[in-house]
């Protein structure tokens, strides 16, 4: 799981940017309004620079660009709001915002929203928190985001060497005496048919939740 607000996907190689420090956001600019806005690795920490390359827009394309470290906590806040309105310090008369609408709320919810920027790649989770009734409030909160990375990573195929550990790990009962291979077999079939109980059950529960919270508001 990504640390939040402190790690992204970079939108060009889809490798983790590891920290602020080491990403950049972009945008490009057509008729004095952004759009397009991505998070990629800086040129300096780039998975392509071994070829020569970057993760950046081409030179044509890129309208802006600025560190990641500015868009990030309260410097980050008021710099994107402002972009929406400077203020009427600063402008009197509310004139159009410079960015699109709903790009920019990707992007704000990418740099501000805890645990939006992995589960923001879990469809079938988020579409499942929809068919259970969330709204657009709920399906954004910290604790629904989590929860729909972690049922991702419980749904994903272990990978060759994470199964191999755990079967390893199975096969060694307390005392250090090795476990027919059978055994570990069956135990893992049985942890995936758990797995599988478990996010039933959630989301039945969850579902009589909100049966019973629109019910009470009515």
């Amino acid at each position: 799981m990504l640390e939040p607000l402190r790690q992204w996907i970079c939108d060009t190689c889809g490798e983790i940017i590891q920290s602020p420090g080491q990403g950049y956001v972009e945008w490009m600019e057509t008729n004095d309004k952004r759009h397009g806005f991505r998070i990629v690795h800086h040129a300096s920490q780039s998975p392509r620079k071994g070829i020569g390359g970057d993760c950046y827009y081409g030179i044509v394309e890129r309208g802006g660009d600025g560190s990641l470290t500015d868009f990030v906590g309260a410097r980050g806040l008021l710099e994107l709001t402002s972009w929406i309105h400077v203020g009427e310090w600063h402008d009197s008369k509310y004139a159009e915002p410079e960015v699109d609408l709903r790009e920019w709320t990707t992007l704000f919810r990418r740099l501000h929203a805890p645990y939006y920027e992995e589960a923001r790649h879990c469809t079938q989770e988020l579409r499942d928190e929809l068919d259970c009734g969330a709204d657009q409030i709920y399906l954004y909160l910290p604790d629904t985001l989590k929860r729909i990375v972690e049922e991702h990573e419980s749904r994903r195929p272990m990978k060759e060497g994470e199964a191999a550990v755990g079967e390893r790990q199975l096969q060694t009962l307390s005392f250090g005496v090795s476990a027919p291979r059978i055994m570990v077999h069956s135990a893992l079939r049985n942890l995936e048919r758990l797995k599988g109980l478990v996010h039933r059950a959630r989301k039945e529960l969850k579902g009589e939740q909100e049966r019973e919270r629109h019910g009470a508001l009515q």
